[in-house]
């Protein structure tokens, strides 16, 4: 290791200068590590479990949702490019994005990642209502969806929600972490 030392000297009207200096030792970077500072543990890293502010926001930032939310609190798309509600209220239709990839993993095999298609978002969202996963983000869809195929794919771009009754708030709530889209292989 070595340290590198900058030195910059802005002169400008009336004789007036400013200096800026700064010294940095050199850390050999490595591309596969990630480093990230908290002060609250990490409990989980899995989006189905990610019910405190130290779990979502690492969350938010590995894994993306079907819609989120913009700095207005607007429902905009993210791995959908449109979605449609049925005019009873009852029918989500979101049609997926064809260019989104899972980030590269040994678990896909030799290409190492894969799009990402309608069936890894009706498997993650499964998930967060299956009895085995026992997510605390289960409350979500509790009482609201349809018990027979509350999840649907139609081909590999489309995936479709049945809801019991309407519920105006409903795209809020798939905006949150919890349903977001994560590859079968890595979980099992």
């Amino acid at each position: 290791m070595f340290k590198h030392f900058f030195l910059i000297a802005l002169v400008g009207c009336a004789g007036q200068s400013l200096i800026l200096s700064s010294c940095k030792e050199n850390v050999t970077a490595r591309s596969d590590v990630f480093h990230y500072n908290q002060h609250n543990p990490l409990t989980s890293l899995d989006p189905a479990f990610a019910k405190s502010q130290s779990n979502i926001w690492p969350v938010s930032h590995l894994y993306c949702t079907l819609i989120s939310l913009d700095d207005s609190l607007k429902v905009v798309p993210d791995l959908a490019t449109k979605w449609a509600v049925s005019e009873d209220g009852i029918e989500y239709k979101f049609w997926l994005k064809k260019d989104v990839y899972f980030h590269k993993n040994e678990c896909f095999g030799e290409k190492r990642t894969r799009r990402i298609v309608a069936e890894d978002v009706v498997y993650s969202l499964n998930r967060i209502i299956s009895k085995d996963v026992n997510s605390p983000g289960s409350w979500i869809f509790k009482g609201k969806l349809t018990e027979d195929e509350p999840f649907r794919m139609e081909g590999d771009s489309v995936v479709v929600i049945h809801l019991m009754r309407p519920f105006a708030p409903f795209l809020s709530l798939l905006t949150m972490q919890y349903c977001s889209v994560v590859p079968q292989e890595a979980i099992e």
